[in-house]
């Protein structure tokens, strides 16, 4: 999806390994809908995707962020309703 809507994708790693608990499975879904959420908020060619991970003290920290359009300020209520969207 990134190449066919020419989204840039930029990664900046923690340069030591960070470790977290939680089903890899689950966790690995979750942060592909958050990427692909962002993909299709962004305009074609124009898109910029970055992931960046880093500790924080005692935490791990996963930032996911894009340039798209973002959520409408009446969305953010809605954001974890079942069935939420505002696509077709």
């Amino acid at each position: 999806r990134m190449q066919l809507k020419k989204i840039a994708l930029e990664i900046r790693l923690s340069p030591t390994p960070l470790e977290i608990e939680g089903d890899p499975g689950r966790l690995r879904t979750a942060i592909l809908n958050i990427m692909l959420n962002g993909i299709e908020a962004m305009e074609e060619g124009k898109g910029l995707l970055s992931i960046e991970s880093k500790r924080d003290e005692d935490f791990c920290v996963l930032t996911i962020s894009d340039n798209g359009s973002g959520i409408k300020q009446e969305d953010i209520p809605h954001l974890f309703d079942p069935f939420f969207t505002n696509k077709a």
